[in-house]
């Protein structure tokens, strides 16, 4: 149990490298199938995709997807494969996302009412797959404010933090700004180091810099290329690579060509070299809706 939570922990706390080293570790402790080999498998698979570890990543679906559980060991694998839609959206792997939210809903069925199983993964799941594989932006908002309330009920607050990033890129691809803001800044709320405010204030400054907001957008970017440098080192690479290409962005819109060129091709660099991370280009066309 110990070595379950510290394994979640880090994964929360974007230490990718670590969760990587401790869900190998469990692995070799747990028993296949079984609901802590669940859990490294889908800790191990998001590290590799934040890595740059696409081969690992990969093949880890597999031995997720293709698992028999029992009554016991469903209520972790659904979460679990929920993840693995959305590790498999951002390297832009979408029938394979949708094949795997398919199932997710067969095991769900079968699995009677299912009111053991945490709901809220489902409805993010469904939330990320009507956004980028069928792009109706409406139908994503209603599944993300759905699991949202499902973690609120569930006193679950870090996953509702969670939930709420993608209530706020869905009111983006609908058009209400405003609306997208406040949902995106409450997400962000805290500036700590952890996964769901790197991910929310990445949104965050690239939806400022769609309004125009560079000044806040610049200060939000050179904050993360802080944190980044704070960092150990190797673990601050795919960070600092997305804060230059924040500032490269905010560079090309004030019509500084010769910056913006500099620091996006030190984010390419960044991205496909010291992290090697499809995670940060898939988050680059995510927030531009490319």
């Amino acid at each position: 149990p110990c070595l379950r939570t510290l394994v979640e922990a880090r994964a929360w706390r974007d230490d990718w490298e670590g969760a990587s080293e401790d869900a190998d570790h469990l692995l070799r402790l747990a028993e296949p199938g079984s609901a802590p080999w669940i859990q490294a498998m889908a800790t191990r698979q998001s590290a590799a995709l934040h890595l740059g570890r696409t081969d690992e990543m990969l093949s880890s679906l597999p031995s997720l997807a293709t698992i028999d559980p029992t009554s016991d060991t469903l209520r972790t694998l659904v979460p679990a494969l929920a993840i693995s839609v959305l590790v498999l959206a951002f390297a832009e792997q979408l029938d394979a996302a949708a094949a795997v939210l398919a199932r997710i809903e067969s095991l769900v069925a079968r699995g009677g009412s299912g009111k053991a199983i945490d709901p809220a993964p489902i409805s993010l799941a469904r939330s990320w797959i009507a956004a980028w594989h069928r792009g109706d932006a409406r139908a994503a908002l209603e599944h993300a404010r759905l699991a949202r309330a499902q973690s609120d009920e569930a006193h679950d607050a870090q996953h509702a933090r969670f939930a709420r990033i993608f209530v706020g890129t869905s009111l983006w691809d609908l058009g209400a700004l405003a609306g997208a803001e406040e949902e995106l800044r409450a997400a962000s709320a805290g500036g700590g180091d952890d996964l769901v405010t790197a991910l929310a204030s990445l949104f965050l400054a690239a939806l400022l810099i769609e309004r125009g907001l560079l000044r806040e957008a610049a200060a939000m970017a050179e904050h993360r290329l802080a944190r980044a440098r704070s960092r150990a080192p190797g673990q601050g690479g795919l960070r600092e690579a997305e804060a230059r290409w924040l500032l490269g962005e905010i560079a090309f819109r004030r019509g500084d060509l010769e910056a913006a060129e500099s620091e996006l091709s030190r984010s390419v660099e960044g991205m496909g070299g010291a992290s090697g991370s499809i995670f940060a280009e898939g988050i680059v066309q995510r927030a531009w809706g490319l």
